[in-house]
């Protein structure tokens, strides 16, 4: 794969349920959401503080949306299947809840955010949601592409958040140029703290390291 190059206005992470900023939503909300829902609502609140996503909205500007997971809310996915197991029963609410594109349509209707929506299912999830955020930014001036995964069989869950726009676009203030290649021969391996480690290496401003079958190095804007 060629390298493809993009600017990230903003970054965030979310690594506990302790983390989550709920405040804004009505106790209804809070309680239908699920983790994953939390956790991306938790990663846009602190993304609009970064770069003004909620103006850039109210503007009328799209911000179309790429979710990226390797399996979504797996645990929730086992549980569902211990009840049509145990009971022949499932709930609706849950079972909807439980397909890869729930998230994102979630948050878009608690951010009034009317824009495209992709999901994507990959072994690395974020590169991954990095190239499909790249490639809609030929379309649009800027993408929300958001990473999620979790542990089966425990609370353990990796949520990152990352706001992309062209390099090309005009030097947007506090953008950094980034460049994506995949290695050659190389598989793809899911790896337990890979997205906290990429938010550490692109804020300390490291200039290059390899994640699984990717490599991320910084660039000329």
């Amino acid at each position: 794969m060629s390298e493809v190059k993009f600017e990230i206005l903003a970054s965030c992470g979310v690594f506990n349920a302790s983390e989550f900023e709920l405040e804004e939503l009505t106790p209804l909300d809070k309680r239908r959401l699920s983790v994953s829902s939390k956790a991306a609502f938790t990663i846009f609140k602190r993304l609009c503080h970064e770069c003004d996503l909620e103006t850039w909205l109210t503007s009328g500007k799209k911000l179309p949306l790429v979710f990226a997971s390797h399996a979504g809310e797996v645990n929730r996915c086992k549980t569902l299947l211990d009840e049509l197991r145990s009971s022949g029963f499932v709930s609706p609410t849950s079972f909807s809840l439980s397909v890869l594109n729930a998230t994102p349509a979630t948050l878009a209707i608690l951010t009034q955010n009317k824009s495209e929506i992709e999901a994507v299912s990959a072994v690395q999830s974020l590169e991954n949601g990095l190239l499909a955020g790249f490639v809609m930014l030929g379309e649009f001036e800027r993408v929300l592409v958001l990473s999620y995964d979790e542990v089966l069989g425990s609370g353990e869950f990796e949520a990152v958040g990352v706001v992309l726009a062209r390099c090309d676009f005009g030097g947007v203030s506090g953008g950094v140029a980034v460049s994506l290649s995949r290695k050659s021969g190389v598989c793809e391996v899911a790896r337990r703290g890979a997205k906290a480690e990429f938010l550490a290496n692109l804020h300390s401003g490291k200039k290059a390291w390899e994640s699984g079958a990717f490599r991320i190095q910084m660039a000329e804007k």
